[in-house]
């Protein structure tokens, strides 16, 4: 509820169906993925940045930990060849 009020271009029709395509279209399974996604997102970034879009010049802060290593891109993808983050 409170990423549709703080920002509504990123909880429209698109953003459900990516949570919509991964759990074959089952509803219940796709809106607790959702919740999750969120409250992992507000745990992770707090409330000032879980709200904005996660794009190299918003997380500009962020920028020293992920060349130092800290994060890595895995070599592998899953089934539809999206990236994983190794933290």
């Amino acid at each position: 509820i409170a990423a549709k009020a703080m920002c509504p271009s990123m909880v429209g029709e698109s953003h459900r169906i990516s949570f919509l395509y991964p759990e074959n279209f089952d509803a219940k399974r796709a809106a607790k993925r959702l919740v999750n996604y969120w409250e992992y997102k507000f745990k992770l970034f707090g409330p000032q940045r879980c709200f904005i879009p996660l794009t190299l010049s918003t997380m500009k802060d962020d920028l020293g930990a992920l060349f130092q290593g800290c994060f890595q891109i895995v070599q592998a993808r899953d089934e539809s060849g999206r990236a994983f983050y190794f933290l």
